[in-house]
């Protein structure tokens, strides 16, 4: 996932903070902007009465789908917020 390679530019310490923080910048952008796309998309088919429809790409039902993008999102959300808080 391009965002997950982002969040590894963020987390490379050859690059001095400054330098990493535009990625961290980025990397939440893209997250925010998929959820809005993603959940805004399989809200308008449910609104529309349509059922079980199966994604293109993925063969996933939009109820499948919403829960597999969230399961994703949360994982990815982690490991950021992991690598990026100290203890």
């Amino acid at each position: 996932m391009f965002n997950e390679r982002v969040l590894n530019e963020a987390a490379n310490p050859v690059y001095l903070l400054m330098e990493r923080l535009p990625f961290i910048s980025i990397y939440q952008t893209n997250l925010d902007e998929f959820f809005m796309v993603r959940v805004g998309t399989l809200m308008e088919q449910k609104k529309a009465g349509r059922k079980a429809i199966q994604d293109n790409k993925t063969g996933l039902t939009g109820k499948r789908a919403g829960e597999a993008d969230s399961e994703r999102g949360e994982a990815t959300r982690a490991e950021a917020e992991k690598r990026f808080t100290s203890s």
